[in-house]
């Protein structure tokens, strides 16, 4: 059978208590999900340059790639670099299409 690469395919598996620590059930998603982006997107935000927003979505994967880490040591979290980073998802959240 021929893969079809068009289609997403599902591989997180959602616990019912996922509530419990949405932002650790989020996080290793939202990782993914840019680090795709950013192979893969060929647009832009109108007021950046290709290279500032190659930027910016790095400034993202690192925040959410802290934020993932952190289950396993949550000592070692640069909250500088978390908050900088969702503060650009935020800001961003609806220009990450393509």
């Amino acid at each position: 059978m021929k893969e079809n690469k068009d289609k997403y395919f599902i591989k997180y598996k959602i616990g019912r208590d996922a509530w419990w620590s949405t932002y650790s059930l989020l996080a290793p998603i939202i990782f993914d999900a840019l680090k795709q982006f950013r192979k893969n997107h060929i647009g832009r935000p109108p007021s950046l340059t290709m290279e500032e927003w190659d930027k910016k979505i790095d400034e993202m994967i690192i925040a959410f790639e802290v934020v993932k880490n952190a289950e396993k040591n949550a000592e070692d979290m640069d909250i500088k670099a978390v908050k900088r980073g969702l503060k650009l998802f935020a800001k961003y959240y609806l220009h990450l299409w393509d």
